[in-house]
């Protein structure tokens, strides 16, 4: 019976089957479904191995007893019950004699159609999930264990492992843990010298902690390690807000200058905070030239475009000059505007003709940016959602947007508020709703 047994598993395959389980459990050993589903494949394939026994004409209850007189003897022998065979495990062994007695299930092993039939049905199956996982890319899973996935990552060479998982964390404001796999990646990326972006994402993330000395100094690093390369122009920026809040101005300028020289891209974003450098040095003539120069090198159609336009618009009404910043204010808002129409369209209900409207239960404020605080910027961000029936903000989008990163922060703080669901009929739904988030410095 035993040699059976064994030789069912031959014809079966199953040494190739169990492998291919194996590695599918070990990439997504983070999973719990994962693990359900090989204890799952474990027993099914026991279970179909004894009906080939029993089609090949053993009887079922001289079957049975062989497997309970193994059982037994694996008992009796503790010591080596860790290398005993597969057919008499004590764990699967109950439900495994329940179905060898029952004389009515069918033992013959399935067709090709069946199997093609099954296997056209998995597909169809996965292949939602699949496509809603391809669609959210952002939403990466949250790991149960960092150590775990940092092992990981660390023995696959594989720093993206620990990004993902660190963007989520933080968009939790689980600053801690986001800290804990940057860490980890910029380790690996070290290696080969390429943890400058890293770098930058850590010390973005400092900022958000309140660390501000040791983002400086990650700052420095990815600036250093970029030398004269264009990437280098973000780093070089933050370190001259750094300075421009410290009022170390001269420094300041020399960063603004260098990262406008190294990246055309960020030239308007450079001359933007050289212009506010000026005013803060009450140089209204080079303030005025600078902001004149950012607006002309910036995209007119870009979010930094729009952010300095308000800036000089702010500028000009501090002059005496209303006329003209309003001016320049409504283009910005047009800008803003744009922007805001880019955004995709809802499908979801609206409030009004039986849709009862959703209430605020649990509300978090949002973080103001360093740049935010340093350029004394204010505004109100307008975010387009849908609350959906359990009371969670999704499909986030900016209707109108302040920049200096407060845009994002807006949209982290209403993706933890919880609302009490709109309803229709008495059954809570899926409806569109606009956020007004406010930044106000006091």
């Amino acid at each position: 019976m035993v040699l059976l047994h064994e030789l069912a598993h031959v014809r079966r395959g199953d040494v190739g089957t169990h492998l291919t389980a194996r590695l599918a459990l070990v990439l997504n050993w983070w999973n719990p479904l994962a693990w359900g589903a090989w204890r799952a494949f474990l027993k099914e394939r026991e279970r179909a191995t004894d009906d080939l026994v029993l089609h090949s004409g053993a009887r079922a209850s001289e079957y049975a007893g062989h497997l309970l007189e193994v059982a037994r003897s694996m008992r009796s022998e503790p010591a080596l019950a860790w290398g005993a065979v597969a057919m008499a495990r004590r764990s699967q062994l109950e439900g495994r004699l329940v179905s060898i007695l029952d004389s009515r299930v069918n033992r013959k092993t399935p067709g090709r159609a069946v199997v093609f039939g099954a296997a056209l049905l998995a597909v169809a199956m996965a292949a939602p999930f699949a496509a809603l996982r391809a669609q959210d890319q952002a939403s990466a899973p949250v790991p149960s264990d960092i150590d775990a996935t940092i092992r990981v990552a660390q023995a696959q060479k594989n720093s993206e492992m620990l990004v993902k998982p660190a963007e989520a964390f933080e968009a939790l404001r689980q600053y801690d843990n986001a800290k804990k796999l940057l860490d980890a990646a910029i380790a690996i990326r070290e290696a080969d010298g390429t943890e400058g972006t890293l770098l930058v994402k850590l010390a973005d993330l400092e900022e958000k902690r309140g660390q501000r000395k040791q983002a400086e100094e990650l700052y420095a690093r990815a600036a250093q390690l970029f030398g004269d390369r264009p990437e280098a122009a973000p780093a070089l920026i933050h370190l001259g807000v750094v300075n421009l809040a410290s009022k170390n101005y001269q420094q300041a300028a020399e960063y603004f200058q260098k990262a406008q020289n190294l990246d055309a891209a960020e030239a308007g974003r450079a001359l933007m905070w050289m212009a506010l450098l000026r005013e803060r040095e009450q140089n209204a003539v080079e303030a005025e030239a600078f902001y004149q120069r950012a607006v002309a090198v910036a995209d007119p159609s870009s979010e930094i475009a729009a952010t300095t336009m308000e800036l000089y618009a702010r500028f000009l009404e501090d002059q005496g000059r209303g006329e003209e910043g309003k001016s320049m204010s409504d283009r910005a808002s047009e800008i803003r505007k744009a922007l805001g129409q880019r955004q995709a369209k809802s499908s979801a209900l609206r409030i009004g003709g039986g849709v009862t409207a959703p209430k605020v239960l649990h509300k978090m404020e949002p973080e103001y940016t360093e740049e935010g605080r340093v350029a004394k910027y204010q505004g109100t961000v307008v975010l387009a959602v849908e609350i959906d029936p359990n009371g969670i903000a999704q499909n986030i989008r900016i209707i109108k947007g302040l920049g200096f990163g407060l845009d994002e922060n807006a949209v982290t703080a209403v993706r933890q508020w919880q609302f009490q669901p709109a309803t229709k009929d008495g059954a809570a739904v899926t409806v569109q709703a606009r956020i007004e988030v406010n930044f106000r410095l006091l």
